[in-house]
């Protein structure tokens, strides 16, 4: 009699289990958030070119891109010119006109500088975060290139040491409601780690 009860909670277990999983994987959830994914944007095929005018000091080939759009409802294209020497630029171009908007300098030394620069979050033309391969703090710039804060992320709340910010188009900061996200890596041989 003992093995018959234990047999049947068992199958009850696994029974529950199983509902649950289905459940979740097919539920109505899903499908709403793909249906409602789908209805806000649309892939189509345009005649439609993007051509914008760069100078000398512009490379045709840059390490980091990201789209900003404006107080006015205007669309920028923001894009990182590495420096060259002591200086580089965050180049801000219209996409209505494709020309140059604004320019951002960044010095790589001294009191303002910010080392190797990686990527950007462009919140608005005098709140450029920027993140540094060089550098354990994301930088506060305003649009004349003067930094107004340093965030250090060194180390971690429970003390863990950290490397730079890998920031990329492929691992871009994000933003959440009175957040900014980093990928960032803890400090150590990562194939130890779980």
């Amino acid at each position: 009699m003992r093995k018959n009860n234990f047999a049947q909670s068992v199958w009850a277990i696994l029974l529950a289990i199983l509902t649950l999983a289905w459940q979740g994987c097919s539920g109505q959830n899903g499908e709403t958030n793909s249906n409602s994914l789908a209805n806000r944007y649309t892939l189509a095929i345009t005649d439609q070119r993007l051509t914008l005018a760069i100078d000398s000091t512009t490379p045709n080939h840059v390490p980091f891109l990201s789209l900003y759009t404006d107080p006015a409802g205007q669309e920028h294209l923001a894009c990182l010119s590495p420096a060259k020497g002591q200086q580089g630029h965050t180049l801000i171009f219209s996409l209505a006109s494709q020309l140059l908007a604004k320019r951002i300098p960044f010095a790589v030394e001294g009191p303002d500088g910010l080392g190797q620069v990686s990527g950007f979050y462009l919140r608005d033309r005098d709140q450029v975060y920027v993140a540094s391969s060089s550098l354990l703090a994301i930088s506060l710039v305003d649009q004349s290139g003067r930094v107004k804060q340093r965030i250090n992320y060194g180390k971690t709340n429970d003390g863990q040491a950290t490397f730079p910010a890998i920031v990329s188009p492929n691992n871009p900061m994000m933003t959440g409601p009175g957040r900014l996200l980093l990928p960032v890596l803890p400090d150590g041989n990562w194939t130890f780690m779980t």
